[in-house]
């Protein structure tokens, strides 16, 4: 027994104490290069191949997108209704404007109308007045033209006279001579007279025009019916009208200066002579 238990005491000491034998040959010098080196052949390039391959495929991804996005952009197609609808709305639009614009032109068109039948009454108006002027000149011209026939007509008479009574006294002729002279020279200044009234006159109608012109103008300008010309006699004040007011009872308007400077109020009065002005009312003193 004793055999066998050493035996078996030796062969565990030789189990753990087999790793513990100490080596006592001379230790191995430590080489940094050699170490570099070594790291060097065991480095392991899968990570870079790995990093490279990820920016190689980023890379065809952007340029396959850049050329996708370039393909779809050429082939984006546009619907021509969209515009044709933009510019029909347009042509819609400039015909409305056009049709307003006619509107508006139009109603210029009826004003302007108005305005020149209303002139065209005035004008009638004036015309029929000049008429009258005319008339009145023609009867006095031929008025004029008669007295210069009976003159004629006369001096006639009057030789006659005297070849009758030539073999009369001498003073009875010259008498009578004398007082036919007197006749004559009475018949000649009254002619003269008449043919200065009627130049007066054909001057006076020239000026007349003119005054009429200048008032309806001046009338027309301040929007009004009629002015006043000559204010000194309030019972009878002379005044101007451009239209004829035809009123039959007594009527009362608002008298102005310019615009809006109230100064008081007339009375219309019709009577026999056709119209009479008269002061009503008194605001300010009229100059």
């Amino acid at each position: 027994m004793e055999p066998r238990n050493k035996m078996n005491n030796t062969s565990s000491k030789d189990l753990f104490l087999k790793n513990l034998r100490v080596d006592y040959e001379q230790p191995q010098i430590y080489s940094l290069e050699d170490e570099f080196s070594k790291s060097k052949k065991n480095q392991d390039i899968k990570p870079y191949c790995i990093f490279f391959g990820f920016i190689i495929v980023l890379i065809a991804a952007t340029v396959f997108t850049t050329h996708y996005l370039e393909i779809k952009s050429k082939q984006v197609s546009i619907d021509i209704s969209d515009f044709e609808d933009i510019r029909l709305k347009e042509t819609l639009h400039a015909a409305k404007a056009k049709e307003e614009e006619l509107h508006q032109k139009s109603a210029e068109l009826d004003t302007k109308a108005k305005e020149l039948v209303v002139k065209n009454k005035e004008l009638d108006s004036k015309t029929g007045e000049i008429k009258n002027l005319q008339a009145s000149y023609d009867k006095d011209l031929q008025q004029a033209k008669e007295n210069i026939q009976e003159q004629s007509d006369l001096s006639q008479v009057n030789q006659r006279v005297v070849q009758r009574l030539a073999k009369k006294d001498q003073k009875q002729i010259e008498k009578i001579i004398k007082s036919y002279e007197a006749q004559l020279a009475k018949k000649a200044a009254e002619l003269l007279r008449l043919q200065d009234q009627i130049k007066d006159n054909e001057n006076k109608t020239g000026d007349l025009k003119s005054y009429q012109y200048g008032l309806s103008l001046y009338v027309k300008d301040k929007k009004a019916m009629g002015c006043i010309i000559d204010p000194r006699q309030h019972k009878n004040i002379i005044s101007y009208f451009v239209r004829d007011p035809k009123i039959t009872t007594e009527t009362i308007v608002n008298l102005y200066r310019g615009d809006d400077d109230y100064i008081g109020q007339l009375k219309l009065v019709p009577d026999e002579t056709g119209l009479r002005v008269e002061l009503s009312d008194t605001v300010k003193n009229i100059k």
